[in-house]
């Protein structure tokens, strides 16, 4: 509905640009993670991590969602590769702490072994239904919050991983419009992919994209616990500082 305003600006000289939710429009740049990336090497990390072989719960995060709908398909586009992972269960964890806590905690309570948890939310709220039920910590993988950042430093035995739709899109959506506006090169490309950090408390090397980064999940550092749980990482891209503190509106 918005690609006919958007191509009366384009036309009047004005520069475009959508991101996270991007539009059609062929006018405008879009600007956006890579969603096939992200689902992608979280599923390797946890295959890696089990070795290969186990029993996993999968999230299908928000039903009718598109975006569920690509990430639950990404994990297992991966996981087939590995004829002895075996997906259990699934849930919605519709993106909220306790759908998510509440989802893992039946599915807990139907299967008595369980090796790994792929959600599509905090990770938090999985780690604390296996808590809850008196079960091992298994690996877990999630999305960069800090909370779910701090919950796996600090939970004796937690190993996450965190993929990252980060907050500076916005800030990457605003250099390109200066930059066109400055009158340097403009993208070739008007789909343009970000591609954040994972945040891992044991990170690998992505045979998938072996040009993805790891951060090591470290308190202080891209984990804070006097910060607001909501708060998305990785905070900074590599052309500006921003601290937690700025980020958190302190």
């Amino acid at each position: 509905a918005l690609n006919p305003t958007i191509k009366k600006a384009c036309d009047a000289g004005i520069v475009v640009i959508s991101f996270d939710q991007v539009v059609t429009e062929p006018c405008a740049y879009a600007l956006e993670s890579d969603w096939t990336r992200i689902p992608s090497v979280l599923a390797e990390w946890m295959a890696k991590h089990l070795g290969g072989k186990g029993k996993v719960f999968v999230d299908r995060g928000l039903a009718g969602a598109p975006i569920s709908a690509q990430l639950e398909n990404g994990y297992l586009e991966v996981l087939k590769k590995y004829p002895d992972i075996e997906v259990i269960g699934n849930y919605n964890g519709e993106y909220a702490l306790g759908p998510e806590q509440a989802g893992v905690a039946s599915l807990l309570a139907a299967h008595p072994v369980v090796d790994g948890i792929l959600t599509q939310g905090y990770g938090s709220g999985a780690i604390k239904a296996l808590q809850d039920a008196g079960r091992p910590i298994v690996p877990v993988t999630a999305f960069s919050y800090n909370g779910s950042a701090v919950a796996c430093a600090e939970t004796a035995g937690a190993k996450c991983i965190l993929g990252s739709n980060p907050a500076y899109l916005s800030s990457e959506a605003i250099k390109l419009a200066v930059d066109i506006l400055d009158g340097k090169p403009k993208p070739a490309d008007r789909h343009i992919l970000v591609n954040g950090d994972f945040i891992a408390t044991d990170p690998i090397t992505s045979e998938l994209y072996p040009d993805a980064v790891f951060q090591k999940i470290e308190i202080g550092k891209n984990a804070f616990p006097d910060r607001p749980p909501g708060l998305t990482l990785p905070i900074t891209p590599d052309w500006v500082e921003i601290t937690a503190e700025e980020a958190a509106g302190s």
